[in-house]
């Protein structure tokens, strides 16, 4: 039945009237009903009014309190739109792509030592007496329309900081990383029962392909022939495990491939003889390139070996690459994750440690047949992280540089992102002797980032203090030279103002790259408490405490060697024919420097408490090693050995010129 017009109008009245009532205990506004019931009134005596019945509705009879409410709903409404009104869309912010490039500093390049010798600080503009505010090269601050992430691409990825590295011939110590956390085995021997159960796991799924892909580099021509046992005992272990026998027949096959420049194929097909395999391993021929395709050659094996089938018997395949660098190709890094998920072959990869917020390590290197050794030899160990993340600024004294290379606990980014992404495990499975190393449970809350670079650039932008530590580091990747010296000659010598001018230019050096990298430090200040994760924390608490730490030695030092050079003291103990700096706990150079010294010091020994056995306790005690100022001090430098008599004073003879050889790129 349908209901009348007029009854629906009679109804709706009825029912607001009712809820009127019922909000009738709530507060009134007497002044805006008096002001509401004029206009509501006229509305309702009006032609549309009587027709929709509003006249029936007597306006004393409204409580006040919807009529509060109604005018509220106005008033938000009205900001609401306002606010849409006055406020603009938030403008995109693109992270271009980056491309590494050779870099040099060209302000410098420009600047004669003898020049910046003359000066306290050639690099910067001068500074009021006991100031400490940052002197930056105008060629840093006079640039307000750059874009501050235009600095991400003076990374010099070929050339940071280098450091020395022993040779690398021994699996021990075991760690393994997969997908986003780490996992802890116990030596070699739990490298070879980790890789027995990813195994033996497989085979119960059905027959299994193994791809031994090893690195043919001269760097792991040592390791490559005890790695042929330790592939013996993986089979060994692998029939331990296979009571059920999985692993009969062809069920599990291998295949190797040596690579380098190219890939070799070892064998003419999967075999599935143990001693077979480990005989392919010893014949790898070296690669005397230096070259390493490894993420190429993963792609490359993936995609011939992912659909392998023998007997109309499709196999499981598998890809376990034994390497001691990062490989030359990482540009091919998204293609290999792209077809070894594509081929379903998961990559398990035995390797080194990467190098704490390094690039290039150097390496010794003895050659098998010769028993020649080359010493120094450039090898590409890392970063952990996509970026560099860290300064690359020695230490001041040779005590707080002991040589060490600093394992960062994880695995090289481009490795450990591929083992992660494929579904496998890098196994960091050297622990060379000599490095400083880092593992335990707790690193776990430090771990790098393993997503795409894209990722990384994203979260560059959406988190300010990532975006000023990587910028940071950017700048102190231009070439630096070594810290200044501490021994100077007597005043009296020729030779002191020469010297003095010389390493008080080195000083400024140190002073520019210092600079530069604290602006965006100072810039990410207020975001530091905001930053969610641990270890960029810890990255801006050491960064921030060792360039503070840095500055205030650069103007201690220059302090120094201006009052030296200015009161030209004599020498009071008998013997003494040089000059010496010392450490100090006295900061002379003002109030600021002090403000700071002592900023810098509470820095780092928070880092210290709050990151225990971690690379960034360990760098920040090495700076915290040695007060902050300096001091004079009298040194006796011993006469060299006066001449034998007779004819042991004659040079000796030229050695015979040698070809020269190529250089070795291991």
């Amino acid at each position: 039945m349908q209901i009348p017009s007029s009854l629906k109008r009679l109804a709706i009245v009825d029912l607001l009237q009712r809820f009127w009532w019922n909000l009738s205990a709530l507060t009134t506004h007497n002044l805006v009903i008096r002001r509401l019931e004029k206009q509501w009134l006229i509305l309702a005596h009006s032609p549309l009014g009587q027709r929709l019945g509003f006249d029936r509705i007597h306006p004393a009879n409204l409580p006040a309190a919807f009529v509060s409410l109604f005018v509220h709903v106005v008033v938000v409404a009205v900001l609401m739109f306002a606010t849409f009104a006055i406020s603009e869309p938030q403008k995109d912010v693109r992270l271009d792509a980056r491309v590494i490039v050779e870099t040099a500093l060209p302000e410098m390049e420009r600047l004669k030592l003898e020049q910046l010798g003359q000066v306290a600080d050639p690099t910067s503009k001068p500074a009021e007496t006991g100031s400490f505010a940052p002197q930056v090269s105008t060629a840093i601050v006079e640039s307000p329309e750059r874009d501050p992430l235009v600095d991400l691409s003076l990374v010099d990825i070929s050339k940071p900081a280098a450091m020395q590295l022993p040779e690398a011939t021994k699996l021990d110590k075991n760690v393994s990383i997969r997908g986003t956390g780490a996992e802890y085995v116990g030596g070699v021997e739990g490298a070879v029962d980790r890789l027995a159960t990813e195994i033996h796991n497989r085979l119960k799924s059905g027959p299994t392909l193994i791809i031994w892909l090893f690195d043919a580099s001269m760097s792991l021509s040592v390791e490559r022939d005890q790695m042929a046992i330790q592939v013996e005992n993986v089979y060994k272990h692998v029939a331990q495990l296979d009571s059920d026998g999985l692993s009969s027949g062809d069920a599990l096959l291998g295949m190797v491939i040596g690579f380098g420049q190219r890939q070799m194929e070892m064998l003419e097909q999967p075999v599935s003889s143990p001693q077979e395999i480990s005989s392919a391993i010893r014949q790898v021929k070296l690669d005397s390139t230096g070259i390493e395709n490894t993420f190429q050659s993963v792609g490359l094996a993936s995609q011939k070996y992912g659909r392998f089938e023998r007997a109309k018997q499709k196999y499981q395949v598998m890809i376990v690459t034994v390497t001691d660098e990062v490989g030359d190709d990482e540009q091919a890094l998204e293609d290999a994750i792209a077809i070894t998920n594509r081929m379903k072959t998961p990559v398990f990869v035995l390797g080194s440690p990467a190098l704490f917020g390094q690039v290039l390590g150097r390496m010794d290197y003895r050659d098998p047949e010769t028993g020649e050794v080359s010493f120094g030899l450039e090898v590409r160990q890392g970063p952990e992280s996509a970026e560099l993340e860290q300064i690359q600024i020695p230490y001041w004294y040779p005590h707080q540089n002991p040589g060490q290379p600093m394992s960062s606990g994880f695995g090289p980014f481009a490795l450990s992102r591929l083992a992660a992404q494929s579904g496998g495990i890098y196994f960091v499975s050297r622990d060379i002797p000599g490095w400083r190393q880092f593992r335990g449970d707790h690193l776990r809350e430090y771990r790098p980032d393993l997503g795409t670079r894209a990722d990384y650039e994203r979260d560059l932008v959406r988190w300010p203090l990532r975006r000023c530590l990587v910028q940071a580091s950017a700048a102190t990747q231009r070439t630096i030279q070594a810290a200044p010296g501490l021994m100077f000659p007597a005043i009296e010598d020729e030779n002191f103002n020469r010297v003095i001018l010389q390493q008080q230019s080195q000083a400024a050096q140190w002073a520019y790259i210092v600079d530069a990298a604290l602006i965006p430090i100072e810039k990410a200040a207020p975001s530091r408490d905001r930053e969610p994760s641990r270890r960029w924390r810890a990255h801006y608490d050491l960064m921030r405490g060792r360039l503070l730490a840095l500055r205030v030695r650069c103007v201690e030092y220059n302090s120094a060697c201006a009052k030296l050079r200015k009161e030209s003291p004599k020498f009071q103990k008998p013997g003494s024919n040089a000059w010496r700096l010392e450490p100090s706990d006295e900061i002379v150079s003002g109030d600021k420097a002090k403000a700071a010294s002592k900023e810098a010091w509470g820095l780092l020994q928070k880092v210290v408490t709050d990151h225990p056995g971690t690379p960034w306790a360990d760098l920040a005690s090495r700076e915290l090693s040695a007060p902050l100022g300096f001091k004079w001090v009298e040194f006796i430098i011993p006469p060299p050995p006066k001449p034998l008599p007779g004819n042991n004073n004659r040079p000796p003879p030229r050695p015979p010129k040698m070809p020269v050889k190529p250089p070795i790129k291991l």
